[in-house]
């Protein structure tokens, strides 16, 4: 084979050197280095101006193709027969306004949205969008609150496993089942059954990936208890984050609004420095421990509960289950502090569970 080889030394031999010594030998490569120069814009596309990569490669291409029909109505025009010469004219400058027209229509739906956002030019308009730009208006479906009332209606069956497997998988990774079945199990035996009647507290409304459900649940005329459940989107499901019952006046109670009493029984709060401020607190977080003596039904499932802590008498006014449980039996009140005197004190808005459940 003959031919001029040129020759590039060991000190010249930089990427630039032996790009062009590789395009001297070899002419064909100057349009592997104009394919490398268009990947290189749809890399700067990619990055720069932070679209995907199929939105840039198919734009691209798009465009590419377009200049191709150019060249070859380009040279048609100039050396084809003088009957072909309009109509390959016609079509190159149609190409040229489609283009053009193209080019224009990309630009507006990447940077304006109009006349669709971008993404729709590849059909995911209806996909769900990412966490942080979802919209926070998703109509609340039958189906949601369906999930949140079997749910419910689990809790108070003591379907344990089934209200269990109702929870994200992220719930119930933290949430070993053994824990989750004993804490329903303290949280539900106060409760006489599944309320009498329920209503929606408010309208429920997806706010992000969560939805949150409110009953006010009435069991009887004198006890209205709120039951709040947390649904959380997964995948294209809804599943159970959270769940609780608990009296309604309970809502006005806050970490900021409230004074709780430390570790102390009942006998310690009368005599220490609580004494002259006792009323309105709320006894300590796990409760007082008192044995039931007696009760006094007022309403079907409503009682005043009178109980003995130590030296002190406990009155719980208006306890919701209080009717079922036997007298002798030890259990832990939370509540506050309706009254109190030299060796008795009233609780109201009471949760109780059995000592030894």
């Amino acid at each position: 084979m003959t031919g001029r080889t040129p020759s590039v030394s060991v000190l010249e031999a930089s990427p630039l050197a032996i790009l062009r010594a590789a395009v001297q030998a070899v002419p064909a490569m100057k349009y592997a280095v104009a394919v490398g120069g268009i990947a290189a814009i749809v890399a700067l596309v990619i990055t720069g101006w932070k679209l995907e990569a199929q939105t840039a490669i198919v734009g691209g291409l798009v465009v590419f193709v377009g200049m191709v029909l150019l060249v070859v109505f380009a040279a048609l025009s100039r050396t084809g027969p003088k009957p072909l010469r309009p109509l390959a004219l016609s079509l190159a400058w149609s190409f040229v306004a489609l283009t053009v027209i193209t080019a224009s229509l990309f630009v507006s739906c990447a940077f304006a949205d109009w006349p669709k956002p971008l993404p729709c030019l590849f059909g995911r308009c209806g996909n769900p969008l990412p966490t942080d730009k979802r919209d926070d208006t998703a109509t609340v479906t039958p189906a949601m609150l369906k999930t949140a009332d079997r749910a419910l209606d689990g809790l108070y069956k003591a379907s344990w496993e089934t209200v269990y497997a109702s929870f994200a998988p992220s719930v119930q990774q933290s949430l070993p089942f053994a824990v989750f079945r004993e804490v329903a199990r303290h949280q539900m035996a106060q409760l006489p059954g599944p309320p009498l009647r329920r209503k929606l507290r408010y309208d429920p409304k997806v706010e992000g990936v969560s939805l949150i459900v409110q009953y006010e649940a009435q069991f009887d005329s004198l006890s209205t208890w709120l039951e709040t459940v947390v649904l959380v989107r997964v995948g294209n499901s809804w599943s159970l984050y959270r769940i609780d019952v608990q009296p309604l006046t309970w809502l006005s109670a806050s970490a900021a609004t409230s004074t709780i009493l430390a570790e102390v029984t009942p006998s310690d709060a009368l005599n220490g420095s609580h004494k002259t401020d006792l009323v309105g607190t709320w006894t300590p977080q796990q409760g007082w421990r008192a044995t039931l003596k007696s009760f006094k039904k007022k309403a079907e499932s409503t009682c005043d509960m009178q109980l003995v802590a130590g030296n002190v008498t406990l009155i719980g006014r208006d306890v919701l289950g209080g009717c079922k449980q036997k007298p002798g039996t030890a259990l832990d009140l939370v509540g506050r502090v309706a009254s109190s005197g030299k060796r008795l004190v009233e609780l109201e808005q009471v949760r109780y569970q059995p000592a030894d459940f």
